[in-house]
């Protein structure tokens, strides 16, 4: 990291967090996520996924095909978590655990 970037930080983004209006405009950008799943050993399985946000009722659906492992890890485990993120500034992101 160079001189500049220690001493500027712009390049990191809003601190504090998104308000709901940029967490729904985030969300409807269409980015992909990440889904984590518990396998049969208790280990993470992660899946990149797509995702639709229902913004009014909080609710995101994630549809699995019929050969889709995670889907049944789902069934046996229902603990999950949920990544959605960017990989450039200012690096917005939302978690999820359910």
């Amino acid at each position: 990291m160079s001189e500049n970037e220690k001493n500027n930080v712009d390049w990191r983004g809003k601190i504090g967090g998104m308000d709901p209006d940029e967490v729904t405009s985030f969300l409807n950008e269409g980015i992909l996520a990440r889904l984590a799943t518990l396998d049969a050993n208790g280990y993470p399985y992660i899946v990149p996924i797509w995702f639709e946000w229902e913004p009014e009722e909080g609710i995101f659906w994630i549809i699995a095909r019929e050969k889709s492992k995670w889907a049944k890890m789902i069934l046996d485990n229902p603990k999950v978590a949920l990544s959605i993120d960017e990989d450039s500034s200012p690096l917005r992101k939302v978690f999820l655990q359910g």
